[in-house]
């Protein structure tokens, strides 16, 4: 089930370029359910293998009450994206500051997203959000800085459909979990 508009014309000619795809893979009786949740940008399907847990994982990075969803950086937000990829990327691993890179740090699932290379971020400001995907396609972290080892995608959308793309996946996801196999 794909959540959002992952970057085509709807039927009222409105385009955006996020969407979330929930797939529910197995549920065997008495467990829970495993379900796979990928991030589509651009066009581009995050990470790009199937990201696969209990649904309880991804439920709990989908609360929009979380202050993630609301919090807002002017700098953050307007910056190009080679910008952003030296303020999250570079001060995450390579120039250990105070700048706090890790409180727009979407922690959907460590081992289908961060042990596979891909670090979502969310920017918001004034009534829009940026989702932002930085990939390090080799998965391993140069001594050095290179920009050219990270390859970034990210898009903009309204705060408000970005939110409502999170509630439909989570009470999808909530449907899922609570029924029987």
């Amino acid at each position: 089930m794909i959540f959002g508009n992952p970057g085509v014309y709807d039927y009222d000619g409105k385009i955006t370029y996020f969407a979330i795809n929930v797939e529910k893979l197995f549920h065997a009786e008495n467990n829970p359910p495993i379900i796979a949740l990928n991030l589509l940008i651009n066009l581009t399907y995050y990470p790009r293998k199937i990201a696969t847990n209990i649904a309880s994982v991804y439920l709990g990075n989908l609360k929009i009450k979380e202050k993630l969803f609301h919090q807002e950086s002017e700098m953050l937000f307007n910056l190009s994206d080679k910008e952003l990829l030296n303020s999250l990327i570079k001060n995450r691993y390579y120039d250990a500051n105070d700048f706090p890179q890790e409180n727009y740090f979407w922690d959907l699932d460590v081992t289908e997203y961060q042990d596979r290379g891909f670090y979502p971020y969310i920017v918001n400001y004034k009534d829009e959000t940026r989702i932002i995907m930085i990939s390090n396609p080799s998965n391993q972290i140069s001594e050095f800085f290179d920009s050219n080892d990270w390859q970034i995608d990210s898009t903009i959308l309204p705060r408000g459909d970005f939110l409502e793309i999170l509630k439909d996946a989570r009470k999808y996801i909530e449907s899922i979990s609570n029924n029987e196999s």
